[in-house]
């Protein structure tokens, strides 16, 4: 009953935290997002990519791949709810909500504390670097259950050697959720059978070894097909080997980890690193006995993944990249779990719970601030929110036609196509045939989109004035100098919660451009 109860508690914290306004916060809609789910619409409408693809092993996602799963698992929510934000975000959300309860069992098998276990499952949840990446429409979250679930039933395999072959079959399935799992699932399995192989080659054992490996090789068998295409390393200009040691290092350094985060503003939350400052402690509470323990099944389990998980982060030029890192959060999640507990151990019972409390009240209120209330009032633009905006504009006017610049701007056709309710068929009419013969085989990127009444493309100012459509771009694509000039009407402005413009569409006026010019202009033959 404890159990259930704790569960429980655990599950309705998590289940407001990962749901709450999951449709507005973050702001806006990225296009990592709206590329997954306009792909997952059409797939469940046409059984087709975007560009006419069928069930496809690997998504092209504009000149890059991206593994299928999330995709596929998306095609369920947009069946239940629609073509909503909501829908996008559900499979994330979902996995965050079951990572955290994971995180909960996890502890309670290693530390057998039951309060203990509790308190490291709402750390889990209220870590900014698991809380952002649940609440969108991006793979790392399913890819880190995955993984995360590898790493538990491993554990457990070690005592019911059944489970190994279950944990192999999980991290090889992890690597069609998530590109870095690709590489890390594989690169740990091979170095658990190195660690443990005294008992994984038992003779009793080795049947579920053979299990687990014979498996995850049948689970790779469509990776196989696409090994030597450009397809399956399509992020090979991310290589940076220059500075690795030191990128590698920074990944597990304090200052990273609790007091700066991810430099990048989309990919991090205001006025917070990846987990709240105080964890600092239990952090190096918790590599210190599990270092001091490093012989034990558990510490090795801990150093072998912590060692692994950074790696292909790493090799990248970003200094901190947590999407790339996520599953780098799954050992550190266990490390601070080890720190609370052992601290729990010295301190009295009735102290420790008054401690962590207090604590947990003041992290909650400065998480609130700076998820609910700075994201989206500061980093909207960063999301995509502009964008949001417009394809809602677009989707209650037919009548008009709407030029897009992308010439300087974030590529948005797929939050304009999912947002305004593009027909898939419509979208997919466009796109080349040739791309769909040779989807593997990374044929280069044309940026420029159009499909219904939308078109997303550079501006060339010498042609599209003197045609009767929209022109939409921020003040730098579109200056009052050229609205003037060109005798352009505006229609609309979008901004930000602080009232910044970030979009302004502007009406052309062909005939009164014309009318203006003194010469003749083989633009304004037919022009009414």
């Amino acid at each position: 009953m404890l159990n259930k109860l704790s569960v429980s508690v655990l599950l309705i914290f998590c289940a407001f935290l990962f749901f709450w306004r999951l449709d507005k916060v973050p702001p806006g809609f990225y296009i990592d997002e709206s590329l997954h789910s306009y792909n997952a619409l059409s797939i469940l409408e046409t059984g087709k990519d975007e560009y006419g693809k069928g069930f496809p092993v690997l998504f092209r996602f504009f000149g890059s791949y991206n593994e299928p799963l999330y995709v596929y698992l998306t095609t369920i929510s947009i069946w239940l709810f629609g073509e909503t934000i909501f829908a996008a975000r559900l499979i994330s959300a979902l996995a965050g909500v079951l990572s955290t309860i994971l995180i909960y069992f996890f502890m309670l098998k290693v530390t057998k504390n039951r309060t203990t276990s509790v308190i490291v499952g709402l750390l889990g949840a209220m870590s900014p670097w698991l809380l952002l990446y649940s609440r969108t429409g991006f793979e790392v979250s399913l890819a880190f259950f995955l993984f995360l679930l590898g790493l538990f039933t491993f554990y457990l395999g070690t005592k019911k050697p059944k489970y190994i072959a279950i944990s192999f079959w999980l991290f090889s399935f992890s690597t069609y959720a998530a590109y870095t799992e690709r590489f890390v699932s594989p690169l740990l399995a091979l170095l658990l059978i190195f660690i443990f192989k005294e008992y994984l080659f038992r003779k009793e054992n080795r049947k579920y070894l053979l299990l687990g490996t014979s498996g995850a090789l049948l689970i790779q068998i469509p990776h196989l097909f696409l090994v030597s295409t450009p397809a399956f390393f399509p992020k090979g200009d991310l290589f940076s080997l220059g500075g690795f040691i030191a990128r590698y290092i920074y990944y597990f350094s304090p200052e990273a980890l609790f007091f700066k985060g991810d430099p990048d503003l989309q990919r991090s939350v205001p006025e917070m690193a990846v987990f709240p400052f105080w964890l600092v402690i239990p952090y190096f509470v918790g590599w210190y006995f599990c270092f001091k323990k490093r012989f034990s099944n558990l510490s090795k389990l801990i150093i072998a993944s912590a060692l692994i998980s950074p790696l292909p982060a790493a090799l990248t030029s970003d200094p901190f990249a947590t999407h790339r890192a996520m599953p780098l959060l799954a050992p550190l999640l266990l490390v601070i779990g080890i720190g609370v507990n052992k601290i729990f151990e010295i301190l009295k019972p009735f102290l420790g719970v008054f401690l962590f409390l207090l604590i947990f009240m003041v992290s909650a209120l400065l998480l609130w601030r700076s998820f609910f209330v700075l994201l989206p009032g500061e980093r909207s633009f960063y999301w995509g929110q502009q964008y949001v905006e417009l394809a809602k504009l677009i989707k209650q006017d037919h009548q008009n036609l709407y030029l897009i610049d992308q010439g300087r701007l974030k590529i948005a056709y797929a939050t304009i196509a999912y947002i305004a309710d593009i027909d898939p068929l419509i979208f997919q009419q466009p796109q080349s045939l040739e791309i769909e013969e040779n989807y593997y085989s990374a044929f280069p990127y044309n940026p420029s989109y159009s499909f219904a009444n939308v078109e997303l493309r550079s501006l060339d100012w010498e042609t599209d004035i003197y045609k009767n459509q929209i022109i939409v771009g921020d003040n730098i694509s579109i200056s009052q100098e050229q609205a003037r000039e060109h005798f352009l009407k505006k229609e609309f402005e979008i901004t930000d919660p602080l009232g910044e413009v970030l979009l302004s569409g502007f009406k052309t006026s062909p005939k009164s451009k014309c009318e203006s010019i003194k010469y003749e202009n083989t633009h304004c033959k037919g022009v009414k």
